[in-house]
């Protein structure tokens, strides 16, 4: 392990994670929800998995303008309802957790971290599948988007409503993981560490050029820093 990654997470006291394709092995979920956007509200072709994690991002927007669609013709409630019908029975067939991250929350529960989770997701879905995973006790706050047609459309999460629900003093203690370029730029803005996990929604070739220390593969990997 490198000195350097291992000396800056010396302080650490809370850990925080976003929910998608972070805490939660739904990417493919993701890719075929957007494919059936594409098709049913656009009509347009699908795209390949590879294209997918090479071209998604947030705000969503950009990334359904980076596979055809004209975003100035975007009704949002009609895109996320149709987003949402596909996704929803999906999540309830398919979801579950990253491979080791159930043993990392038990292993940094004991060990005294704070625990949280910051997504654009919104806040009542976000909470639903936490319990659906049986994951939800072990985070003292959730915070998400408050509406379902805001869900991922802004590109800054609510890291201030978090840092109050936690009673964060030092921004510096703070860890976020996720697992795309956004993650990294709301980790930097509030002063957290940030974390990036490859194997979410994002290509590795795309992880690989951020400016971040702290890029695993695995929670194996991740489990061993602490």
């Amino acid at each position: 392990m490198n000195e350097s990654v291992t000396n800056s997470l010396k302080e650490i006291k809370y850990i925080v994670f976003d929910f998608n394709g972070t805490l939660c092995d739904d990417s493919k979920i993701g890719w075929e929800s957007c494919n059936h956007v594409l098709q049913e509200v656009y009509g347009l072709p699908v795209i390949s998995y590879e294209r997918f994690l090479d071209t998604f991002g947030t705000p969503w927007t950009e990334f359904y303008a980076k596979n055809g669609v004209d975003t100035g013709k975007i009704d949002f409630a009609i895109h996320q309802d149709c987003y949402q019908k596909i996704s929803a029975g999906l999540i309830l067939q398919r979801l579950k957790l990253r491979s080791g991250i159930l043993e990392v929350l038990k292993f940094l529960k004991e060990r005294g971290f704070v625990l949280g989770v910051l997504s654009s997701r919104n806040t009542v879905d976000l909470t639903k599948d936490l319990k659906l995973l049986g994951v939800d006790h072990f985070f003292e706050a959730i915070v998400g988007e408050n509406h379902l047609y805001e869900d991922g459309i802004r590109a800054a999460k609510k890291s201030d409503v978090l840092i109050s629900k936690l009673g964060v003093v030092n921004c510096s203690e703070v860890v976020y993981v996720g697992d795309m370029d956004q993650d990294l730029h709301v980790a930097k803005n509030a002063g957290f560490v940030s974390v990036i996990m490859n194997g979410g929604w994002q290509s590795r070739a795309r992880l690989e050029k951020l400016d971040t220390e702290h890029l695993f593969d695995s929670y194996e990997e991740f489990k061993k820093i602490f």
